[in-house]
């Protein structure tokens, strides 16, 4: 069972947001914060990422390549903040569940496996990089009017004239 599945979406807004909105960063947490500006109401939301745009979150050779298994554990805050979103039903799909973990205490040689027993929602696993991918999946299909994402893009300052400050941006 995955409870997260059945929480209801933020609702959308008609908030008023500034004319153009620049995220710096298309990860997860920047992807986020775009898909909660547009869910908001605002336009003009512009993500810049100097990486190059993810895989198709359903590329299953490269999900199946452990050199691409940096995995994020994702609770009961981080499965309901994605609902919330409306995105945990296109993330869980894509994620692993487990049932503990393996910790390190500080100065011991070797890890303990400990279960994770009487929480309400189960712990699931996705690759960082996949989370992406499912997030700009996300934004592409629900929210092209309102963000657009660019790729392999630097953000290397600011200027500012007149009173209005711009930041300036470089194609790699």
């Amino acid at each position: 069972l995955d409870p997260a599945l059945f929480l209801p979406e933020l609702p959308l807004g008609q908030e008023q947001g500034p004319a153009k909105t620049v995220i710096v960063g298309a990860g997860p947490a920047g992807l986020a914060t775009a898909i909660a500006l547009a869910r908001r109401g605002w336009k003009g939301i512009e993500v810049w990422d100097r990486l190059p745009a993810p895989p198709s979150a359903d590329d299953t050779e490269t999900w199946g390549d452990p050199s691409r298994s940096y995995n994020l554990g994702l609770g009961g805050r981080g499965q309901t903040s994605l609902a919330m979103l409306g995105a945990w039903k296109a993330v869980s799909p894509r994620c692993a569940r487990v049932a503990g973990r393996f910790d390190w205490q500080p100065g011991a040689e070797a890890g303990e496996v400990s279960e994770a027993v009487g929480r309400n929602y189960p712990t699931m696993v996705i690759q960082r990089d996949r989370l992406t991918a499912v997030l700009l999946e996300e934004v592409l299909a629900k929210y092209a009017e309102a963000v657009t994402v660019e790729y392999q893009v630097e953000c290397c300052g600011f200027e500012t004239a007149d009173g209005v400050t711009e930041l300036v941006k470089r194609q790699q």
